[in-house]
């Protein structure tokens, strides 16, 4: 009976001083750190927006001058995020957008391919903060090891204590990770190393190849479906939404053929179109970021500030070509 009573009370002092670890660690730098790509989220999402800015990874970078530019906007792109996340994000917060909100839908070459149980392991804890319980991927919501790991997180990696003790500074923005821009020996690398990684994941030969597995088919078929409901959806709610392919460096460019670009992202921009009649801009080889490193962070994926910035007004000046009519009266800020 004595070594029971002595056994439960070392248990229940490594389990409390296991509980008083995590919520210490919840409080540092190097914990906060991982949610810079949400904290507009975790700031609390504005009512009346006049954009919406959807996508994955190269979505967060591209769109992340909103407020520099005074745009009532808001951007809702999380790293590596699928089509069916973003279709979650867009219902939930949907009453945060105004009447003839424009929505913008950031793609890139391969998210045809994204799958959702493949990504959103990836970056779970920020899932478990944007999303309702509800809508959360089921990957996440049935899964015991990701919810430890969301409200324990030195479940997973123990050795990330030593923050409590040798914090890191507070980084406030998500270009804060990057140097201002890359440098010229740097940039093929991190290109290349980017290209191997979507062969990686997404289980193709190679980013030339027009022939696709039956797998990526299905993919593809599955993104355009989701991408369509988004459009039809936007419609119905009476906002503008548009398509945008987010620019890219030559550097990143030339790891691609046309023919392939052709069959996976381009054809199921066309499918969607056919069936909405929804705007699509095409920025990916646009002359004016192909060969400058100050609009990168990484030499051609993700944009920098002043890139963001650029590549904005670009998109306004276009839409505003095609009868939007987007000008400091209809999406600025009040001051």
């Amino acid at each position: 009976m004595e070594y029971i009573l002595i056994s439960a009370g070392i248990f229940l002092c490594v389990l409390l001083g296991f509980l008083m670890l995590n919520w210490l660690y919840k409080r540092t730098n190097a914990y906060q750190n991982q949610f810079v790509t949400i904290r507009g989220y975790l700031d609390g999402v504005p009512d009346n927006l006049k954009m919406a800015c959807f996508g994955s990874t190269y979505a967060k970078f591209a769109f992340n001058a909103l407020d520099k530019l005074n745009i009532q906007g808001f951007n809702f792109s999380l790293d590596a995020e699928c089509l069916q996340c973003d279709k979650e994000v867009l219902e939930q917060y949907s009453d945060r957008l105004s009447p003839g909100c424009v929505v913008v839908f950031g793609l890139a070459a391969c998210v045809t391919f994204c799958k959702e149980e493949e990504v959103v392991a990836i970056n779970y804890r920020k899932y478990f903060k944007v999303l309702e319980k509800r809508r959360l991927p089921k990957k996440l919501s049935r899964s015991i090891k990701y919810r430890l790991g969301y409200h324990f997180p030195l479940t997973h990696n123990l050795k990330q204590a030593i923050r409590i003790f040798l914090d890191v500074p507070l980084i406030k923005d998500v270009v804060e990770r990057y140097p201002v821009c890359c440098s010229a020996l740097q940039t093929p690398k991190n290109m290349k190393d980017m290209a191997q990684g979507w062969v990686k994941m997404f289980h193709l030969p190679d980013l030339k190849q027009a022939n696709l597995s039956e797998e990526n088919n299905r993919r593809m078929k599955t993104n355009t479906s989701v991408l369509t409901e988004m459009i039809e959806f936007c419609q119905q709610k009476g906002w503008k939404p548009v398509i945008v392919i987010t620019p890219s460096s030559a550097e990143l460019n030339k790891h691609f053929s046309g023919q392939f670009v052709k069959a996976t992202l381009l054809t199921m921009i066309h499918e969607v179109q056919q069936a909405t009649g929804v705007y699509a801009f095409d920025y990916r080889k646009n002359k004016a970021f192909q060969h400058d490193p100050s609009l990168f962070v990484d030499g051609g994926f993700r944009m920098s500030k002043y890139g963001s910035v650029k590549f904005i007004r670009q998109l306004i000046r276009d839409l505003n070509e095609k009868g939007f009519c987007l000008n400091n009266k209809s999406i600025a800020k009040t001051i």
